[in-house]
């Protein structure tokens, strides 16, 4: 903001399967951004926002600040009617068929182990190292 820029990019973790895996796969084939422009103005409020912002966005912090979503490792109960819920009702759309059946989460219905790849020497971030050991 200091800067003048609109907005920055930063990097996004999308874990899967566990808290030691994320996602390694085309672009087109993540279920989240792992780029994500992060908005310093009031008045926007999503990406779809920042992208016809009139100045360039800043791009020197894509590999300083790091983003962990941990939506996909959730309690493996709850998890199918969470991503039921954000189809129906923020996406407006029908539920994905693979979670027909599906009471309890099983990640390989979308990607497989090759999918995969460790975080290695990425740590996560102090105040939530202790609610990972709870994840199964």
């Amino acid at each position: 903001m200091e800067e003048g820029g609109e907005g920055y990019l930063c990097t996004r973790i999308n874990l899967w399967k566990d808290a030691y895996h994320m996602l390694n796969v085309p672009h087109y084939r993540k279920p989240c951004s792992t780029e994500v422009n992060r908005l310093t103005k009031r008045g926007y409020e999503s990406y779809d926002d920042g992208e016809n912002i009139a100045s360039p966005t800043i791009d020197k912090y894509l590999d300083k600040i790091i983003i962990w979503h941990y939506g996909f490792i959730r309690k493996k109960e709850v998890h199918p009617e969470k991503i039921r819920n954000m189809q129906r009702n923020i996406f407006l759309t029908d539920p994905d068929r693979k979670l027909e059946g599906m009471d309890s989460f099983e990640w390989d219905r979308w990607f497989s182990e090759s999918d995969l790849m460790p975080i290695g020497s990425l740590e996560h971030p102090p105040h939530i190292r202790e609610w990972i050991k709870t994840r199964p």
